[in-house]
């Protein structure tokens, strides 16, 4: 019996993580399959919380050897309803929104099906939390803890430099982490 993992690889997901500043050249237009050969172009520090942050970094960078879809793709209707139902109050809890487009994309999904059109990532985990709500894994009116690994406001890191690893000249490139993205 094959297992399907329910954690999507980084190929399915990175199209539709918000890009960075598009004045930020891309890393590299070398192409490259997975996350992890991404990270393996770089010197990356040493494992702990400036190795996190080099992570963060170019899983947030847009990927510039896959072309861009045009910004002005076609949303069907259907998209822009769920996108309204799942931006109501409530709309995890409630049972009328679930029946309104809800349920459909999370029957979509939980087959390993693609969304057709782009979702911002906020939307799809109301669709997950509003099954995990139907099926009693999330129990009824439970809210999220805040979370407690959040820097305090104010506090500025200063922006990483990471250095590409060249393997075919002499030469490195490096790029700078964009201070809207230091975490």
């Amino acid at each position: 019996m094959r297992v399907r993992s329910f954690f999507p690889d980084t190929q399915t997901v990175s199209h539709m993580l918000p890009s960075t500043s598009s004045s930020i050249p891309p890393p590299d237009s070398t192409p490259y399959n997975t996350f992890d050969d991404l990270v393996a172009l770089y010197r990356m520090p040493p494992p702990g919380p400036d190795y996190f942050r080099a992570r963060r970094q170019l899983w947030l960078t847009s990927r510039s050897d896959r072309p861009r879809k045009s910004s002005q793709h076609h949303e069907t209707i259907t998209h822009k309803k769920l996108v309204e139902v799942l931006q109501t109050p409530d709309a995890v809890y409630s049972d009328a929104c679930w029946k309104n487009g809800i349920e459909k994309a999370w029957r979509g999904l939980s087959k390993g099906e693609r969304l057709r059109h782009r979702l911002a990532l906020n939307l799809t985990i109301k669709i997950l939390h509003a099954s995990w709500v139907r099926d009693e894994t999330w129990p009824a009116g439970m809210r999220a803890p805040e979370p407690d690994d959040e820097l305090p406001e104010g506090v500025v890191l200063e922006p990483m430099i990471l250095e590409r690893i060249n393997t075919t000249t002499t030469s490195s490139a490096s790029f700078a982490i964009p201070e809207q993205l230091a975490i």
